[in-house]
């Protein structure tokens, strides 16, 4: 099971709980060919896959989370070679102001402080993310997830992932919290 994540969009948190519900593992780390980062948000598995990466990731009975970003080749890949998927989407402002609420890994809050300019060039980042993998809407190996939908209805969110992998169904379903995300003040403000 592959999901491609934006930065902060909840991805983390949906692994876990797709975990806790599936058994499967989690993979999260991609053996095999040496990556270059290809993107300058701080994340370290924003690169670019090759088609048996992406093939891998998205038929084993493991979950992968990926901040794949859509550049011209991964986003070939994912369209033309039908790789399923699921990619979770967050409104771009929303996304950068989440990186400025940054827990490190000892559960400190972070305020992060950008100028204006490095603030326009994440956000343009953020914003070609979001808008390239939503050109993916209406193929039917890719299942777009809205942040909002997942954080204001996480069990119909849910078992529409479940449903799109043909897996069962849950009465309900709580959204683990990612242990460093500030999940809560990310998401109580999300429109």
């Amino acid at each position: 099971m592959l999901i491609i994540g934006q930065p902060k969009s909840g991805s983390t948190s949906l692994l876990d709980t797709l975990h806790m519900i599936t058994g499967w593992d989690k993979g999260q780390r991609h053996s095999g060919r040496q990556r270059r980062r290809v993107w300058s948000l701080p994340h370290q598995s924003m690169v670019n896959y090759s088609v048996y990466q992406f093939q891998e990731m998205a038929e084993s009975p493991v979950i992968f989370k990926r901040h794949a970003p859509p550049t011209p080749h991964n986003f070939q890949i994912v369209r033309d070679y039908e790789i399923k998927c699921v990619i979770l989407l967050r409104n771009p402002q929303r996304s950068l102001e989440a990186y400025s609420r940054h827990r490190n890994p000892h559960g400190k809050n972070e305020e992060k402080e950008w100028t204006d300019e490095e603030k326009a060039n994440k956000l343009v980042l953020l914003e070609k993310f979001y808008n390239e993998w939503q050109k993916l809407k209406s193929k039917d190996h890719v299942m777009i997830v809205e942040f909002k939908d997942l954080v204001n209805n996480p069990t119909d969110t849910v078992n529409d992932i479940l449903d799109f992998y043909n897996l069962p169904e849950l009465n309900k379903v709580v959204l683990r919290r990612a242990r460093y995300s500030g999940w809560a003040a990310d998401h109580m403000e999300e429109e």
